[in-house]
Order: structure tokens, then C-alpha cells, then sequence
């Protein structure tokens, strides 16, 4: 397992070591990923923060999650994402979450998310979690990663 810090805070499905913390990871820190707030649809804000994160156009990161632009364009207007659209997004911040202590990194676990791998017959990481299926063996392979096991 990667190396954490007595400091490091759990809220919900996000763990974030504080160190890493800027205003846009905010929402994804203070517990705004949770179960309920999934199932009620995640915020516009936690979003952005993810995007933000990732190092995305919040149209790239809405592609990313499936949301198309017109219907995209509507959740911006209500502020919150469906529960479906949520749960993919929290997906995405589990994963994200998971990568950055297993290369110690924000820089380079956004690096290794969007790169192509042959694990994924070439899809990114980020492409593979369009399913619980693929974010699960997206899991996987960074458990591998971390545990030094990586073929």
C-alpha cells in the first residue's frame, strides 16, 4: 500500500491528504461525495473540482463521463448532476483519489489516468471507468501498480 500520513482525512467515497487541498478540490474534501449526495445528484461544484483536478475543460470532462454537450448544458443551468451522472463522477474521483497515493503524485496520477495503456486494449484509464467494470479493473491495476506486481 502507498505510503499515507497520519493527517490524512476520509470523507465519504474521497480521501484527500490535506497537502494536496486547493480551492478547487474543496468540495471533494469537506464530504460533498457520500452515498447520498450521489443518490441525490453530485454538484456542479464537485464537478468542476474533479475536472479542475484532472486538468480538463469541464466539456472535455462531460464527454469523458458520457454527458452529452445539450444535456450538459442543462445540468450546468440546475447545478447538480443526475444520480447516474454522479455515480459515474464519483467513480472517477475514487479512482483519482486511489492514483494519487499510489504514485504520490496529483501531477502523475492525472498523467497515468489519461494515458493509453495495452492493459485497456489502449484506452486510458479514464476511458476503462465508463463501467463499474472498468473502474474496478482500473482498481485493480493500481493495486497491482502499488503492490509492484505490474505486468
Amino acid at each position: 500500500m502507498a505510503h499515507k500520513t497520519s493527517s490524512t482525512r476520509q470523507t465519504g467515497v474521497v480521501e484527500v491528504p490535506p497537502k494536496h487541498l486547493d480551492q478547487a478540490s474543496a468540495p471533494i474534501e469537506s464530504g460533498a461525495v457520500t452515498i447520498g449526495t450521489v443518490r441525490k445528484g453530485l454538484s456542479i461544484d464537485v464537478f468542476r473540482a474533479v475536472a479542475t483536478e484532472l486538468a480538463m475543460t469541464e466539456r472535455e470532462f462531460a464527454r469523458a463521463l458520457g454527458i452529452p454537450s445539450r444535456t450538459f448544458d442543462r445540468r450546468l443551468t440546475q447545478g447538480a448532476l443526475t444520480p447516474e451522472e454522479s455515480d459515474r463522477l464519483a467513480r472517477v474521483a475514487k479512482v483519482l483519489k486511489q492514483a494519487r497515493e499510489v504514485f504520490s503524485s496529483p501531477a502523475k496520477a492525472r498523467g497515468w489516468i489519461n494515458t493509453p495503456l495495452a492493459v485497456f486494449d489502449g484506452e486510458t484509464p479514464l476511458q476503462r471507468m465508463d463501467t463499474s467494470l472498468g473502474a474496478t479493473q482500473v482498481e485493480d491495476v493500481l493495486g497491482r501498480i502499488d503492490e509492484g506486481i505490474y505486468s
